[in-house]
């Protein structure tokens, strides 16, 4: 994914997040709810979209793919929080 699309779809993500959540702790607490005790601390693609979801956030598939690209820097299919 081009890096000047990818910073847009980043940025627009964040501000949308940004208005919804109180803080960055009510953040973490989604994407706790999201991953599961399992693999607390990381969340996967899924929960990831659960955790956004609930914020208003509705990633499209080339958004996702952007945000792995992005902070995924291990290729694990996991984001630490």
């Amino acid at each position: 994914m081009e890096g000047a699309y990818r910073a847009a779809v980043l940025e627009a993500i964040r501000e949308k997040v940004n208005q919804k959540a109180k803080s960055a702790q009510e953040l973490r607490r989604a994407f706790r709810l999201a991953d599961g005790a399992i693999t607390a601390g990381n969340v996967d693609a899924l929960g990831l979209t659960q955790a956004l979801t609930n914020f208003g956030v509705q990633l499209s598939d080339p958004q996702l793919l952007a945000i792995f690209e992005r902070y995924d820097q291990n290729n694990t299919g996991r984001l630490p929080y």
